[in-house]
């Protein structure tokens, strides 16, 4: 354009923005045919502006590298600038007749003074959802978004979601059917959609005119930190559902009290409940009110049929190369066979020694000892043990 037509396009621009113009209607009379086949753009403008006493106001810069392809049959006005403005960034007015007003999308709301930005982002944004035909940006005073709040699994709509307008007093809540209504003047805005229950969401938009924006939430993920518990059984102090039995091992044996000097295994268990000894000098025992001949005593599942010496005084039990013991005192188990009062079972040292040991006391009636010598790796060992009174 030259000097004079860039002019006319300020003085028209000017026009345009004024809210009070008065649109007109005839140039729908006007009928345009006309063939352009990679002709630049600028050409066909200029060549239309001759024969069909047209004018187009717009910067030379904008279409200087731009070529036409389009064929024009008896098109009005109308018809024909928007087939020569397909795929391209510009929009139009047509003022007067046949004036055409050429203006950037980019900047049409801007220069139209209808777009104001509410949204957070400053910068240019790939992803905001532009809601309405950019044709119609600059001529609505508002717009009417509408659409419905979904979840995103089952798709069935959601109730009682809330729209959010950032940085504005507006919003929506979706009705019983999911849809919801919002007004607002065209602009930049980002919505915030929530939901009990549901992530929360944030739509970037630019409002131009009226239009649909479905809405789809998905269910709300919460992370929890690692939860352990803690529980005891109620049977906890159970170990074993055989009643009526005591069990030693090697540390509840050395508790066992010293009787003049040294340890007597059977002498011992007189200290446990419903167990008594047969006499001041006897070494039998009495399992709630059974004879002494009423017992059995195991060593290693071998029985023990005279289980001491000098008159029953000291018993042949010795107690270093005990390991376990078991007095079963009632519901004693099938595999011990008929016993009336209760069955002693004696376990002796079953773990191979690393290397050769000897054990062994002293005491004021009579002494022990024990030895305990490995023979193949681990595997074969002997265990010797001896006890002696001074009796003789």
């Amino acid at each position: 354009m030259n000097l004079i037509q860039s002019k006319k396009f300020l003085l028209l621009l000017s026009l345009f923005l004024t809210p009070f113009l008065l649109w007109s209607q005839q140039y729908e009379q006007l009928r345009i045919t006309e063939r352009f086949i990679q002709v630049p753009m600028i050409s066909a403008l200029d060549q239309l502006e001759d024969q069909y006493r047209v004018m187009f106001y717009y910067e030379e810069e904008w279409f200087r590298n731009d070529t036409l392809n389009v064929v024009l049959t008896n098109n009005t006005l109308d018809e024909s600038v928007r087939k020569i403005l397909t795929g391209k960034p510009y929009i139009y007015r047509i003022i007067s007749d046949r004036n055409v007003i050429f203006l950037p999308k980019e900047k049409a709301a801007a220069l139209l003074k209808q777009m104001t930005y509410y949204s957070d982002e400053t910068s240019a944004d790939r992803n905001v959802i532009l809601i309405g035909d950019e044709e119609d940006a600059g001529k609505l005073k508002t717009s009417v978004i509408s659409g419905q709040v979904t979840d995103g699994k089952t798709n069935d709509p959601i109730i009682g979601a809330t729209i959010q307008v950032n940085n504005l007093p507006q919003g929506a809540v979706s009705n019983v059917q999911g849809n919801y209504r919002l007004t607002l003047i065209p602009g930049s805005y980002t919505l915030r959609v929530s939901s009990v229950g549901y992530e929360q969401s944030e739509y970037k938009v630019r409002i131009v005119g009226d239009g649909v924006l479905n809405i789809v939430l998905i269910d709300k993920s919460v992370s929890l930190d690692e939860v352990i518990i803690y529980s005891e059984r109620v049977d906890r102090n159970v170990s074993s559902h055989q009643m009526s039995i005591i069990k030693l091992d090697i540390k509840g044996l050395k508790q066992l009290p010293v009787i003049a000097g040294g340890k007597d295994i059977l002498k011992g268990l007189t200290a446990m409940p419903g167990v008594k000894s047969v006499g001041e000098f006897s070494s039998g025992i009495n399992v709630r009110g059974g004879g002494e001949d009423q017992n059995l005593y195991l060593i290693n599942g071998t029985p023990i049929f005279n289980t001491s010496h000098v008159f029953g005084l000291f018993s042949v039990i010795n107690p270093d190369v005990v390991e376990s013991l078991a007095l079963y005192k009632g519901h004693i188990p099938a595999s011990y066979g008929e016993r009336v009062s209760s069955v002693i079972d004696i376990k002796t040292v079953n773990n191979p020694p690393e290397k050769l040991g000897i054990k062994g006391g002293v005491g004021s009636y009579d002494s022990r000892i024990t030895v305990l010598a490995p023979l193949y790796k681990n595997k074969i060992f002997i265990d010797l043990s001896g006890r002696t009174s001074y009796s003789n």
